[in-house]
C-alpha cells in the first residue's frame, strides 16, 4: 500500500491516491459539497418537511390547508423521526444539521456504492466530485434533486438505497433488504426503484435466461395497462378535473412538459450505462446497471402513461423518480467510459468521447457572441496545446472542449456578481443568491477541477491522512456553519431584507411568541399576506397559512384539497398578480379566465368574507384597516366579525 506520506506528482497520481483512501475521498467530497452546494435554508420543500416536522410533534397545523385535507406526510416516518430532535434544538438547528449531516452520510454512500460498482481506479474520485459538487438532477428540469442543498427525506432515502445497493453487490442481500425497507419508510418514492433494481438483479443472476424473463415480465405487464378499465380497477379512480390540476400547477408531472435537456441528459446517461454493460459483460455490476437503465426507462414510459389516463395510485406514485440511480451513475459511467474508449480509440471514437463529455457535462445553451467567444477561447487553448505544448491532437482537442465549457461559466459567474455587487444579499433570505450562481451558472469542469486543486496543495510531504482528514471535515463544516450563520444573522436581515420592516411590523401587531411545542391551536389565527414566504407565517410567525403557492404540493394526494386549493387561488390572485405580474406559477390559477387585473374592493370584499381567514396584510389599502405602516394595511377580520359584520 502507498505510504501516507507520499506525495502525488501528476493528476494520475493525486487521483490514485484519493482512489485508495476513501475516508480521504470523503472528506474532500465534503469540503467540495460545501464550497460548491452549501446549504440554504429551510426553503422549498424544506419548509414543507419542517412544518410536518413541528405538526407531527404537537398537530398544530392540523388546520393549515396544506394539512386540512392530508399530506405527504402520511406516506413517510422522516416527520416522526425529526419531531424529538426540533423538540430539543428548534427548528432551524434541526434543518440546519439534518441537511449537513444527510449530506455527508449521502457522500459516504456514494463512494461505497461506487467503489463497489468500480472499483479503486483513478477514475473513481472525478465520479464521486462530480456527484458530490454538482447537481444530480432527477429528470424534470432541478425540481427534484438527489444531492439537495436543504433537508428533505429524499437525499436520505437516496442514501440508505445506495448503502442497498452496494450490498446487492456485495451478495450480502440481508443487508439489502433491511436498507431497502429504510428507504421505503423514509421516502417510498424513492426506495421504489431500489428494490426493483434488487428484484430484476436478482433474477437476471438467476440462470442463463434471466435478462429473458425479465424481459418478457416487463412487456407483459405493460401490456395489462392496454386492457380497458383494468388499470382503474387496480389503481383506483382519479378525475381528469383532479389530475388536471396538479399537472397544471406541477407541470414536471407529464414528461410532456420536461425541457429538452432533461432528455438529453438522461439519453446520455443511458448510453453511458450501456456501454459500461458492453464492456463490463459477465461482472456483477454490470446487471444492476442494466437493471438502472430497465427501472428508468418503464418509470418514464409509466409516467406518461399515468398523466393520460385514470389511475389514481399510478399518477399519485410518480414512477419517473424511479430515474434517479440512472442520473447518479450519470457522471460516473461517463467518465469510466470515456477513459475505456480514450486510449487505444480511432479518431470517430474519441470524437464521440469528447461530444458525450461536454453533453453529459451540461454545455450551456448560448447565443450570438458568448457562443462564438467559447469557441474561439477553446480552439485557442486546443490549438496552443498541440502546436507549442506539443500534446498529442485528441488531448489538445479534449483541453479546448474543457475551456469552452469553462468559458462561459466564468462569464455568467462574473456577470452575476457585477450585477449584484452593490446589493449581494437583495435575492433571497438566506444567501440564495449563492446557491442560485453555482447551481445555475457553474458547471461540473471548474466544479471538479478546483477541489481537486485544493486537494493537489493541501498534499504535503510528513502530512498524515488522520491529519489532512480532519482538517478537510473541519473546513467544510465551517463554510457550511459560516454562510448558514451570517444570513440568520439579525445585521443581514434588517440590512439586507427590503420586506423585513413590514414583517415587523405584523409581528408586532399580533404580539409575535416565539413557537413552542404544545401551542393551543385556537390561539394561532390564520393570516394570508401577498407574496409570503412559508418559514415566515409558519415559523417566525407560528400561524396557519390561508393561501399561499407552497400548500399546492400537497394537492396530487387529495382530490377536496386540490379543489381548495384552485378555489382560494383564484379568490387570492388579483393580490398576487398586483404584487409580481410576471409570476406564471400564479397565472396557473386563472385557467380559461379574464387576464389579471389591479386588485378591486369586490376582490377585497369576497377575500374578507371566507370564514377561514382571520388576517389580511395587504398592499393595497381598503375601508376597514386596522392598522397600517404606510406600506401595508392589516385587516384584522376577527374584529370586525366581533363587531357583528
Amino acid at each position: 500500500m502507498p505510504s501516507p506520506y507520499a506525495e502525488p506528482r501528476t493528476v494520475t497520481g493525486l487521483l490514485s491516491h484519493l482512489a485508495a483512501r476513501p475516508v480521504l475521498l470523503w472528506a474532500l467530497a465534503f469540503l467540495g459539497n460545501a464550497l460548491w452546494m452549501p446549504y440554504v435554508g429551510i426553503k422549498q420543500d424544506a419548509c414543507l418537511y419542517a412544518a410536518q416536522t413541528i405538526n407531527a410533534y404537537d398537530g398544530r397545523f392540523h388546520n393549515d390547508l396544506f394539512f386540512a385535507y392530508g399530506s405527504q406526510s402520511k406516506y413517510t416516518l422522516f416527520p416522526q423521526l425529526l419531531a424529538g430532535v426540533y423538540a430539543v434544538l428548534g427548528i432551524d438547528w434541526t434543518f440546519f444539521l439534518g441537511s449537513v449531516g444527510s449530506t455527508a452520510v449521502l457522500i459516504a454512500a456514494l463512494i461505497v456504492f461506487l467503489r463497489r460498482l468500480l472499483g479503486p481506479v483513478p477514475t473513481l474520485p472525478l465520479g464521486v466530485l462530480w456527484c458530490a459538487c454538482c447537481p444530480v438532477l432527477c429528470a424534470d428540469g432541478g425540481t427534484f434533486l438527489v444531492n439537495e442543498q436543504f433537508l428533505t427525506a429524499r437525499p436520505v432515502a437516496a442514501a440508505l438505497g445506495l448503502f442497498a445497493l452496494e450490498r446487492l453487490l456485495a451478495g450480502r442481500w440481508p443487508g439489502f433488504f433491511a436498507l431497502t425497507a429504510g428507504a421505503l419508510v423514509v421516502h417510498p418514492l424513492i426506495g421504489a426503484p431500489v428494490a426493483l433494481m434488487g428484484g430484476i438483479t436478482a433474477v437476471a443472476r438467476a440462470g442463463r435466461y434471466g435478462w429473458g424473463f425479465v424481459g418478457v415480465a416487463t412487456a407483459f405487464g405493460l401490456g395489462l395497462l392496454a386492457v380497458p378499465g383494468l388499470p382503474v380497477k387496480v389503481f383506483g379512480p382519479m378525475s381528469e378535473i383532479w389530475r388536471g390540476q396538479v399537472i397544471a400547477a406541477m407541470p414536471f408531472h407529464h414528461p410532456i412538459n420536461w425541457a429538452a435537456t432533461d432528455w438529453l441528459r438522461l439519453g446520455v446517461a443511458a448510453v453511458a450505462a450501456l456501454l459500461f454493460v458492453r464492456f463490463g459483460r459477465g461482472k456483477p455490476g454490470t446487471t444492476l446497471v442494466g437493471a438502472a437503465v430497465l427501472v428508468a426507462g418503464v418509470g418514464v414510459l409509466l409516467t406518461a402513461y399515468a398523466a393520460e389516463c385514470e389511475a389514481r395510485l399510478l399518477f399519485q406514485g410518480q414512477p419517473y423518480r424511479w430515474v434517479w440511480p440512472l442520473e447518479v451513475l450519470r457522471g460516473p459511467l461517463v467518465i469510466t467510459v470515456v477513459a475505456r474508449l480514450w486510449p487505444g480509440g480511432g479518431a470517430l471514437t474519441r470524437a464521440g468521447c469528447v461530444a458525450l463529455g461536454v453533453v453529459a457535462m451540461g454545455f450551456p445553451v448560448l447565443e450570438g457572441r458568448l457562443a462564438l467567444f467559447a469557441v474561439i477561447v477553446g480552439s485557442a487553448a486546443g490549438y496552443a496545446a498541440f502546436r507549442f505544448a506539443g500534446w498529442p491532437v485528441w488531448r489538445a482537442v479534449g483541453l479546448g472542449a474543457a475551456a469552452a465549457l469553462v468559458v462561459p461559466d466564468l462569464l455568467h459567474l462574473a456577470q452575476v456578481l457585477h450585477a449584484n455587487r452593490t446589493a449581494f444579499w437583495d435575492l433571497s433570505l438566506e444567501w440564495e443568491i449563492r446557491a442560485k450562481v453555482t447551481l445555475e451558472q457553474v458547471g461540473a469542469v471548474p466544479r471538479v477541477a478546483s477541489v481537486l486543486a485544493l486537494a493537489a496543495l493541501a498534499r504535503r510531504p510528513r502530512v498524515g491522512s488522520g491529519l489532512a482528514v480532519a482538517t478537510l471535515v473541519a473546513a467544510g463544516w465551517g463554510v457550511q456553519w459560516g454562510f448558514w450563520d451570517v444570513s440568520q444573522s439579525r445585521w443581514a436581515k434588517q440590512t439586507f431584507q427590503a420586506d423585513r420592516p413590514d414583517l415587523q411590523f405584523v409581528e408586532v401587531y399580533l404580539g409575535k411568541v416565539p413557537p413552542r411545542p404544545s401551542v393551543p391551536s385556537a390561539s394561532r389565527p390564520c393570516v394570508y399576506m401577498a407574496g409570503v414566504r412559508p418559514k415566515w407565517v409558519w415559523f417566525d410567525l407560528d400561524c396557519d397559512s390561508y393561501s399561499m403557492r407552497t400548500q399546492i404540493s400537497g394537492i396530487t394526494f387529495s382530490e377536496a384539497g386540490a379543489a381548495e386549493c384552485f378555489r382560494r387561488g383564484r379568490l387570492v390572485l388579483p393580490f398576487e398578480l398586483a404584487l409580481a405580474p410576471d409570476d406564471v406559477a400564479w397565472d396557473v390559477f386563472r385557467g380559461d379566465g379574464p387576464p389579471p387585473h389591479e386588485p378591486t374592493l369586490a376582490d377585497f370584499e369576497a377575500l374578507a368574507a371566507e370564514p377561514g381567514v382571520d388576517l389580511l396584510v395587504l398592499r393595497q389599502e381598503f375601508p376597514g384597516s386596522t392598522a397600517t405602516n404606510g406600506r401595508v394595511f392589516i385587516y384584522d377580520l376577527r374584529a370586525s366579525r366581533g363587531r357583528g359584520r
